[in-house]
């Protein structure tokens, strides 16, 4: 999986735990869980020492945390590998 991929994933995770918690859309937050789960898995193989601490130990197992850590895993991809250019950038937040 390259950087670009992790952010991609990343990003559709975020947006999908975003869609629930601002519209209320039906959706399963074990499912969202075990994606993020994997996402961070991800996260550790692909960048490696420069991914720091990607844990989810003590994560409240809610939708906004779900959003929050899918944006932790984008920026860290971006640190690594910049977007390329004119990709438009979404506020991920901290």
């Amino acid at each position: 999986m390259t950087v670009s991929q992790l952010r991609q994933e990343a990003k559709e995770l975020k947006d999908d735990a975003d869609r629930v918690v601002l519209y209320r859309e039906e959706s399963s937050l074990d499912d969202a869980w075990h994606r993020l789960e994997e996402l961070f898995m991800h996260v550790r193989e692909v960048l490696g020492k420069r991914a720091g601490e990607f844990e989810l130990k003590g994560v409240s197992r809610e939708w906004a945390a779900v959003s929050e850590r899918a944006s932790h895993a984008i920026l860290a991809c971006d640190l690594v590998e910049p977007p390329p250019r004119g990709e438009i950038q979404g506020d991920y937040g901290t």
